[in-house]
Protein backbone atom coordinates (compact mmCIF):
# COMPACT_ATOMS: atom_id res chain seq x y z
CA UNK A 1 0.00 0.00 0.00
CA UNK A 2 1.38 3.48 -1.24
CA UNK A 3 0.33 5.98 1.53
CA UNK A 4 1.32 8.62 -1.01
CA UNK A 5 -1.50 8.20 -3.12
CA UNK A 6 -4.23 7.72 -0.79
CA UNK A 7 -6.61 10.49 -0.21
CA UNK A 8 -7.65 12.19 2.99
CA UNK A 9 -10.90 9.76 3.46
CA UNK A 10 -8.84 7.05 2.67
CA UNK A 11 -5.88 7.94 4.91
CA UNK A 12 -8.72 8.06 7.70
CA UNK A 13 -9.68 4.87 7.38
CA UNK A 14 -6.69 3.68 7.53
CA UNK A 15 -4.77 5.72 10.53
CA UNK A 16 -5.21 3.56 13.94
CA UNK A 17 -7.58 1.00 12.11
CA UNK A 18 -4.78 -0.55 10.18
CA UNK A 19 -1.93 1.42 11.30
CA UNK A 20 -0.94 2.65 14.55
CA UNK A 21 1.27 4.67 16.82
CA UNK A 22 2.45 4.74 19.99
CA UNK A 23 4.00 8.44 20.94
CA UNK A 24 7.61 8.82 22.99
CA UNK A 25 6.46 10.93 25.63
CA UNK A 26 2.83 9.67 26.99
CA UNK A 27 2.24 13.08 28.52
CA UNK A 28 2.08 14.24 25.00
CA UNK A 29 -0.18 11.82 23.64
CA UNK A 30 -3.28 11.86 26.04
CA UNK A 31 -5.72 15.14 26.33
CA UNK A 32 -5.70 16.24 30.05
CA UNK A 33 -9.31 17.01 29.98
CA UNK A 34 -10.53 14.09 29.17
CA UNK A 35 -11.23 9.99 30.89
CA UNK A 36 -8.52 7.99 29.93
CA UNK A 37 -11.47 5.41 28.82
CA UNK A 38 -13.20 8.12 26.96
CA UNK A 39 -10.17 8.91 24.89
CA UNK A 40 -9.67 5.19 24.13
CA UNK A 41 -13.27 4.76 23.52
CA UNK A 42 -13.46 7.26 20.95
CA UNK A 43 -11.02 5.20 19.02
CA UNK A 44 -13.46 2.29 19.14
CA UNK A 45 -16.46 4.21 17.89
CA UNK A 46 -14.65 6.29 15.25
CA UNK A 47 -13.32 3.47 13.41
CA UNK A 48 -16.64 1.36 14.02
CA UNK A 49 -14.56 -0.98 15.52
CA UNK A 50 -15.07 -4.35 18.37
CA UNK A 51 -18.05 -6.07 19.19
CA UNK A 52 -21.54 -4.56 18.86
CA UNK A 53 -22.62 -6.87 20.92
CA UNK A 54 -20.09 -5.53 23.92
CA UNK A 55 -20.36 -2.04 25.40
CA UNK A 56 -17.58 -0.16 24.36
CA UNK A 57 -16.49 1.07 27.93
CA UNK A 58 -16.44 -3.04 28.65
CA UNK A 59 -14.26 -3.05 25.66
CA UNK A 60 -11.93 -0.15 27.05
CA UNK A 61 -11.47 -2.16 30.62
CA UNK A 62 -10.53 -5.16 29.11
CA UNK A 63 -7.80 -3.26 26.54
CA UNK A 64 -6.76 -1.61 29.72
CA UNK A 65 -6.65 -5.14 31.96
CA UNK A 66 -4.78 -6.55 28.81
CA UNK A 67 -2.23 -3.73 29.28
CA UNK A 68 -1.64 -4.17 32.77
CA UNK A 69 -2.99 -1.22 34.39
CA UNK A 70 -4.16 -2.37 37.80
CA UNK A 71 -7.96 -2.54 38.56
CA UNK A 72 -8.74 -1.44 35.03
CA UNK A 73 -12.70 -1.46 35.98
CA UNK A 74 -11.96 1.38 38.50
CA UNK A 75 -9.68 3.03 36.57
CA UNK A 76 -11.11 3.72 33.36
CA UNK A 77 -12.36 6.94 34.17
CA UNK A 78 -9.37 8.33 35.99
CA UNK A 79 -7.84 11.30 34.20
CA UNK A 80 -3.82 10.92 32.58
CA UNK A 81 -2.99 13.20 35.67
CA UNK A 82 -3.60 10.45 38.02
CA UNK A 83 -1.36 7.83 36.51
CA UNK A 84 2.65 7.31 36.56
CA UNK A 85 4.82 7.68 33.51
CA UNK A 86 4.73 3.64 32.77
CA UNK A 87 0.86 3.41 33.36
CA UNK A 88 0.25 6.78 31.21
CA UNK A 89 2.11 4.62 28.50
CA UNK A 90 0.04 1.39 29.18
CA UNK A 91 -2.69 3.27 28.30
CA UNK A 92 -1.40 4.68 25.38
CA UNK A 93 -0.85 1.31 24.05
CA UNK A 94 -4.10 0.06 24.56
CA UNK A 95 -5.14 3.05 22.99
CA UNK A 96 -3.41 1.93 19.60
CA UNK A 97 -4.62 -1.23 20.09
CA UNK A 98 -7.90 -0.30 20.32
CA UNK A 99 -9.14 -1.21 16.68
CA UNK A 100 -6.46 -4.20 16.60
CA UNK A 101 -4.01 -2.67 13.84
CA UNK A 102 -1.90 -4.91 11.44
CA UNK A 103 0.98 -2.17 12.36
CA UNK A 104 1.94 -0.80 15.48
CA UNK A 105 4.40 1.99 14.92
CA UNK A 106 6.95 2.74 18.71
CA UNK A 107 8.54 5.66 18.74
CA UNK A 108 11.16 5.64 21.29
CA UNK A 109 8.10 4.54 23.86
CA UNK A 110 10.18 3.61 26.78
CA UNK A 111 13.06 6.60 26.59
CA UNK A 112 10.91 8.88 29.21
CA UNK A 113 11.02 6.01 31.58
CA UNK A 114 12.87 4.63 34.49
CA UNK A 115 15.34 1.54 33.30
CA UNK A 116 12.72 -0.72 35.29
CA UNK A 117 9.69 0.46 33.68
CA UNK A 118 11.33 -0.01 29.97
CA UNK A 119 11.68 -3.85 30.50
CA UNK A 120 7.87 -4.16 31.62
CA UNK A 121 7.02 -2.08 28.45
CA UNK A 122 8.81 -4.11 26.35
CA UNK A 123 7.67 -7.51 27.49
CA UNK A 124 4.59 -6.36 26.74
CA UNK A 125 5.13 -4.93 23.08
CA UNK A 126 6.34 -8.48 22.64
CA UNK A 127 3.66 -10.36 24.27
CA UNK A 128 0.98 -8.36 22.19
CA UNK A 129 2.64 -8.48 18.91
CA UNK A 130 2.76 -12.46 19.61
CA UNK A 131 -1.08 -11.75 20.71
CA UNK A 132 -2.41 -9.56 18.12
CA UNK A 133 0.22 -11.23 15.03
CA UNK A 134 0.90 -7.88 14.13
CA UNK A 135 3.92 -6.60 12.79
CA UNK A 136 6.18 -3.70 15.43
CA UNK A 137 8.56 -0.59 13.86
CA UNK A 138 10.03 0.08 17.19
CA UNK A 139 11.94 3.69 16.74
CA UNK A 140 14.75 3.50 19.00
CA UNK A 141 18.44 5.01 19.60
CA UNK A 142 19.46 2.09 22.15
CA UNK A 143 21.59 -0.71 20.93
CA UNK A 144 20.66 -2.74 23.93
CA UNK A 145 16.79 -2.45 23.11
CA UNK A 146 17.23 -3.23 19.39
CA UNK A 147 19.55 -6.04 20.32
CA UNK A 148 16.71 -7.66 22.51
CA UNK A 149 13.44 -7.01 20.86
CA UNK A 150 14.06 -6.91 17.18
CA UNK A 151 14.06 -9.68 14.19
CA UNK A 152 15.06 -6.77 11.76
CA UNK A 153 17.13 -3.91 11.85
CA UNK A 154 17.14 -0.77 9.96
CA UNK A 155 20.05 2.12 10.59
CA UNK A 156 19.36 4.95 9.59
CA UNK A 157 21.77 8.55 9.60
CA UNK A 158 20.18 11.91 8.82
CA UNK A 159 17.42 10.58 7.03
CA UNK A 160 19.03 7.74 4.86
CA UNK A 161 19.21 4.40 5.27
CA UNK A 162 23.05 3.21 5.43
CA UNK A 163 22.32 -0.55 6.86
CA UNK A 164 19.58 -2.73 6.51
CA UNK A 165 19.89 -6.59 7.52
CA UNK A 166 18.99 -9.70 10.77
CA UNK A 167 19.62 -8.86 13.91
CA UNK A 168 22.65 -11.00 13.98
CA UNK A 169 23.70 -9.39 10.76
CA UNK A 170 23.50 -6.02 12.44
CA UNK A 171 25.60 -7.00 15.29
CA UNK A 172 27.77 -9.97 14.36
CA UNK A 173 29.05 -8.25 11.09
CA UNK A 174 28.66 -4.42 11.60
CA UNK A 175 29.72 -3.31 7.63
CA UNK A 176 28.58 0.52 6.81
CA UNK A 177 31.30 2.72 8.42
CA UNK A 178 28.43 4.14 10.75
CA UNK A 179 27.06 0.92 11.92
CA UNK A 180 30.44 0.08 13.00
CA UNK A 181 30.88 3.35 14.58
CA UNK A 182 28.08 3.20 16.60
CA UNK A 183 28.76 -0.26 17.84
CA UNK A 184 32.23 1.42 18.96
CA UNK A 185 30.44 3.79 20.91
CA UNK A 186 28.83 1.02 23.16
CA UNK A 187 30.13 0.96 26.38
CA UNK A 188 32.04 -1.79 27.36
CA UNK A 189 33.29 -3.71 30.90
CA UNK A 190 36.71 -1.60 32.14
CA UNK A 191 36.83 0.63 29.12
CA UNK A 192 36.12 3.68 27.54
CA UNK A 193 33.61 4.75 25.37
CA UNK A 194 34.67 5.59 21.25
CA UNK A 195 32.95 8.41 20.10
CA UNK A 196 32.11 9.48 16.49
CA UNK A 197 34.16 12.55 15.67
CA UNK A 198 31.98 15.76 13.98
CA UNK A 199 28.43 16.82 13.92
CA UNK A 200 25.30 15.94 12.19
CA UNK A 201 24.39 17.55 8.44
CA UNK A 202 21.71 19.73 8.08
CA UNK A 203 19.15 17.83 7.01
CA UNK A 204 17.71 20.30 4.73
CA UNK A 205 21.14 20.97 3.06
CA UNK A 206 22.89 17.79 3.23
CA UNK A 207 26.15 16.77 1.74
CA UNK A 208 26.51 15.34 -1.72
CA UNK A 209 27.54 11.47 -1.69
CA UNK A 210 26.93 9.72 1.27
CA UNK A 211 25.50 11.40 4.18
CA UNK A 212 28.21 9.90 6.74
CA UNK A 213 31.15 10.64 4.48
CA UNK A 214 31.99 14.47 6.30
CA UNK A 215 32.67 12.16 9.56
CA UNK A 216 33.89 9.08 8.13
CA UNK A 217 37.54 8.14 8.06
CA UNK A 218 37.29 6.18 5.28
CA UNK A 219 35.44 8.29 2.62
CA UNK A 220 36.93 8.89 -0.91
CA UNK A 221 35.96 11.33 -3.56
CA UNK A 222 33.53 8.51 -4.83
CA UNK A 223 31.61 8.83 -1.21
CA UNK A 224 31.96 12.74 -1.41
CA UNK A 225 29.70 12.61 -5.28
CA UNK A 226 26.41 12.13 -6.09
CA UNK A 227 23.88 10.71 -4.26
CA UNK A 228 23.46 8.31 -1.05
CA UNK A 229 24.80 4.91 -2.20
CA UNK A 230 22.50 2.24 -3.05
CA UNK A 231 22.15 -0.64 -1.03
CA UNK A 232 25.07 -3.09 -2.17
CA UNK A 233 24.83 -6.72 -1.04
CA UNK A 234 27.39 -7.53 1.69
CA UNK A 235 27.53 -11.33 1.43
CA UNK A 236 26.12 -14.30 -0.71
CA UNK A 237 23.07 -14.02 1.78
CA UNK A 238 19.92 -11.79 0.81
CA UNK A 239 19.19 -10.23 4.30
CA UNK A 240 21.81 -8.01 4.86
CA UNK A 241 22.57 -4.78 2.73
CA UNK A 242 24.89 -1.30 3.65
CA UNK A 243 24.43 1.55 1.68
CA UNK A 244 28.19 2.01 0.64
CA UNK A 245 30.32 2.52 -2.27
CA UNK A 246 33.00 -0.29 -0.92
CA UNK A 247 30.10 -3.02 -1.31
CA UNK A 248 29.64 -1.82 -4.79
CA UNK A 249 31.01 -4.31 -7.74
CA UNK A 250 33.85 -2.14 -8.28
CA UNK A 251 35.47 -1.89 -4.62
CA UNK A 252 36.73 -4.54 -2.73
CA UNK A 253 35.05 -4.55 0.58
CA UNK A 254 38.19 -5.68 2.41
CA UNK A 255 39.89 -1.98 1.59
CA UNK A 256 37.47 -1.00 4.23
CA UNK A 257 38.39 -4.03 6.72
CA UNK A 258 42.05 -3.25 5.99
CA UNK A 259 41.58 0.64 6.79
CA UNK A 260 39.98 -0.27 10.26
CA UNK A 261 42.89 -2.20 11.22
CA UNK A 262 45.65 0.16 9.84
CA UNK A 263 43.36 3.08 12.06
CA UNK A 264 42.67 0.91 14.76
CA UNK A 265 38.86 1.19 15.03
CA UNK A 266 37.10 4.93 14.79
CA UNK A 267 37.51 7.94 17.06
Amino acid sequence: MDLTTLSETALQDVRGKRISHIFQNPQNGLNPVYTVGRQIGEAIRIHDHGDPEVPVQRQVVDLLDKTGIPEASARVDDYPHEFSGGMKQRVLIAMALACDPDLLIADEPTTALDVTIQGQILRLLEDLQAEHDMGIIFVTHDLGVVSEIADRVVVMYAGKVMETGTVEDIFRNPSHPYTRALMDCLPGRGGSMDRIEGSLPDVTDPPAGCRFSPRCEHATEACRSGDQPPLWGVDDGDTHEASCVYYDAEHDEGELADGEDATGGHQ
